[in-house]
């Protein structure tokens, strides 16, 4: 299953666990007011119909709370849904076999066909189509004879309608998780070098934080500063100084390893944080210097240097502001030490 894949079907099982759940109370409750109804109405005492119909309310509650619990798997709701509409289902094809009408033949093709829109698993729907159609078949031959065929037309209608409104409901639920997914991203990349920004780095950290912890790592950060951004600036124009920022962004991406965070921390500063010991400081800063030389910005221009910090930190008891405030210092330090060399 490829990443995009995994975002709709995530997005689709989160919906399911609220909705069904929902679904699911609500149904039972409308179940129960019905027969209450029918009772009142009808005039008449609890009869086995009515029993049936409680019955079919409390599996109802009984699912709802259960696909409620924050302990539930998210991938077990929609086929608890799914079992219970067909017991519902059944339960009213079973009224129809026993006593024939076409009120009650009505009420079960609105349920075959309001049920899918709600479960948003292709697999659990397709599953419960199966004895709802069969059970259907049977409750239409006590119909009038003549017109049993238009009732199995009806009924595979309603079967077919309710996977076209499965269908369309799932596509609108994939695009939503789509934008989502792209506003998300943007919240976290910045526009101008398509790195992280400060906010997506913070997000990602403590996921590798637990696998350094796992791999028994430690975690390192290596702070880059643009030499000479100020002044770039402000003699070529801002235009020019994002031209020199996309450069070093595209350098530190090619020289850190595949694994590494790469963010832009601030205006003219970058991040890196990874696992073990990164690159030697005046190697990284040196390769940095060799591809920023081919980036095509000329001396004139730009120097085309950069200082760099690194520090470390042990994964257990980790301090994220205090590893990014050590890497910072030396990083100043090693300018400091560099300009007066």
């Amino acid at each position: 299953m490829n990443s995009v894949a995994r975002v709709h079907s995530a997005y689709r099982l989160e919906l399911a666990k609220d909705e069904g759940a929902k679904a699911l109370l609500w149904t039972g409750g409308l179940i129960l007011l019905l027969s209450f109804l029918n009772v009142v109405l009808a005039q008449h005492g609890v009869d086995t119909v009515d029993g049936v119909h409680l019955g079919v309310v409390a599996l109802f509650l009984l699912g709802s709370f259960i696909a409620s619990r924050p302990s539930t798997p998210p991938a077990t709701v929609p086929w608890i849904v799914a079992a219970a509409a067909v017991v519902m289902v059944l339960s009213l094809q079973w009224e129809v076999w026993t006593d024939p009408t076409a009120l009650g033949a009505a009420y079960v093709l609105i349920a075959m066909l309001a049920f899918a829109p709600f479960i948003l698993d292709v697999r659990a729907v397709l599953t419960a189509q199966i004895p709802m159609v069969i059970g259907f078949l049977l409750a239409a031959s006590q119909l009038d004879a003549a017109g049993v065929v238009n009732w199995i037309i009806a009924g595979m209608a309603a079967v077919l309608l309710g996977l076209v409104i499965l269908r369309v409901r799932l596509q609108s639920i994939d695009d939503l998780a789509d934008e989502m997914a792209r506003s998300r991203a943007d919240a976290t990349r910045d526009p101008l070098t398509g790195t992280l920004n400060r906010r997506g780095v913070e997000e990602r950290v403590p996921d590798l934080v637990g696998l350094a912890l796992r791999r028994d790592e430690s975690v390192s950060a290596v702070f880059v500063d643009i030499d000479g951004l100020k002044a770039a600036n402000d003699q070529f124009g801002h235009e020019f100084g994002d031209e020199v920022i996309r450069s070093v962004a595209d350098a530190v991406r090619f020289t850190v390893r595949a694994g590494d965070l790469v963010g832009r921390w601030g205006g003219d500063e970058f991040i890196v944080i990874g696992m073990g010991d990164p690159l030697p400081t005046e190697h990284l800063t040196t390769r940095l210097s060799n591809r920023l030389a081919h980036s095509g910005i000329a001396p004139s221009q730009w120097p085309g240097t950069v200082s760099v910090g690194s520090a470390m930190g042990r994964a257990d008891g980790f301090d994220f502001d205090r590893l990014i405030a050590r890497a910072d210092a030396d990083m100043y330090e090693r300018r400091r030490l560099r300009r007066h060399v």
